[in-house]
């Protein structure tokens, strides 16, 4: 793990992975890297791509280096292998699923467990979505009267496009979807250069945004997983996203999902519930 910080790859446990696949937060390359052998004996992870790690610097040059790059194979020793290969190649958004296929096949039936280490002592499978602790529009209103909100931290993980067509909420900042797996192992001084914020304290809340809420779900399960959201420092998910936000602020609109390159949606009717 702490090779893996050094380099800036991110570990994901099979939870994060298996929300990952059913509802597609971001745009992501999940990548199996063992031999045909024992993906036809063992299975596969649905949805993943192969692409063996003997050859994988050949597979690597046609994917899009935006993207991020999930790798995974028995245990996590050559996706840790892969992983290295992806960074000299460019890509900055990589990340290694914890426990391998022996975790995941927890999980998932159609993927079986295989090799010398009991079942019983593979890596935690992760935070489940059942556990996000979720805050609705009212319940937000009443943080705001009571003036508590002025002490959170408030994290935006659209995308620049959207949040500069269609505002945001004031004095939040900006950590996209995209980059917050990364930002599980930078330091603190990485942390304060890349977003302008101090990296979450203890005693501090966080309250996670984004369209919808499927970013807001899939970040918050990284970030428990990875110890930034611990027992000192709490985080809540905004439910209800920007068209709940665009009735408490006027400078945040409502719009439907689109793509990068996409033309801009229209802004969707809404009512300021407070005025």
């Amino acid at each position: 793990k702490n090779t893996a910080r050094i380099m800036n790859i991110y570990n994901i446990t099979p939870h994060a992975v298996c929300y990952l696949i059913n509802s597609y937060p971001i745009d992501y390359y999940l990548i199996d890297v063992r031999t045909s052998e024992e993906i036809e004996k063992y299975g596969a992870i649905e949805s993943s791509l192969h692409h063996p790690v003997d050859s994988l610097e050949r597979s690597l040059t046609e994917l899009n280096k935006n993207f991020n790059v999930v790798f995974y194979s028995r245990t996590s020793t050559r996706a840790m292998v892969a992983s290295t290969i992806a960074l000299s190649l460019g890509f900055t958004r990589i990340g290694v699923l914890e426990g391998g296929i022996r975790s995941y096949s927890r999980l998932d039936q159609n993927v079986r467990f295989y090799g010398k280490t009991p079942h019983s002592r593979v890596p935690s499978l992760g935070c489940e979505e059942s556990q996000i602790p979720k805050i609705s529009t009212m319940e937000l209103h009443k943080i705001k009267q009571e003036g508590t909100i002025a002490t959170m931290l408030i994290i935006d993980l659209r995308r620049v496009d959207e949040i500069i067509q269609y505002g945001c909420v004031p004095d939040s900042i900006n950590i996209s979807t995209e980059d917050s797996a990364r930002a599980t192992v930078m330091t603190d001084a990485q942390w304060l250069s890349e977003f302008k914020v101090n990296r979450p304290q203890p005693g501090q809340s966080i309250l996670l945004y984004c369209r919808s809420n499927r970013r807001a779900k899939y970040v918050y399960m990284l970030w428990k997983d990875t110890k930034i959201i611990n027992d000192k420092v709490k985080a809540m998910v905004f439910w209800e996203g920007v068209s709940g936000l665009s009735r408490l602020h006027a400078c945040v609109k409502s719009y439907d999902s689109f793509d990068v390159g996409d033309p801009f949606p229209p802004v969707l009717p809404t009512t300021l519930l407070y005025p």
